[in-house]
């Protein structure tokens, strides 16, 4: 189906891993109330993207990435569908970075431990947490 493909890839191109972890970091700025954040090894990021696209001809990439394990009082306002997404900052931050360098779009999806099933989850929370099941 034409459509389907050209939405859902039927094949996986490569897996890649780093040769260095990435060390998640992320905060809310105190001035603006917004989650950001940072890598501390952009450049193993860089460098595992930049095998791809010239070993594989990749034209887009995802990037899963382990991010640190929130204490679940600090997530739980979100997830009730209140407060900010703490980790959208920084899950911006790798896109930008990877789109910036090399022109291709990047999905990017942090690797949590699971957090504790909740009867009062927002439906804009539930959307991102299916993925992790």
């Amino acid at each position: 189906m034409p459509n389907q493909r050209a939405s859902l890839p039927s094949y996986l191109m490569q897996e890649f891993d780093l040769h260095q972890i990435l060390l998640v970091e992320k905060w809310v700025d105190p001035e603006t109330g917004q989650s950001t954040g940072r890598i501390k090894h952009p450049d193993s990021l860089l460098r595992a993207v930049r095998t791809l696209v010239n070993r594989s001809k990749v034209n887009a990439i995802a990037v899963v990435g382990r991010f640190p394990d929130d204490d679940t009082d600090d997530v739980d306002d979100y997830r009730q569908g209140m407060g900010i997404d703490l980790l959208a900052g920084v899950e911006a931050v790798i896109s930008h970075l990877v789109v910036k360098e090399f022109q291709i779009p990047c999905a990017h999806a942090p690797a949590l431990s699971p957090l504790p099933l909740s009867p009062f989850l927002s439906p804009k929370s539930a959307a991102e947490e299916v993925g992790k099941l």
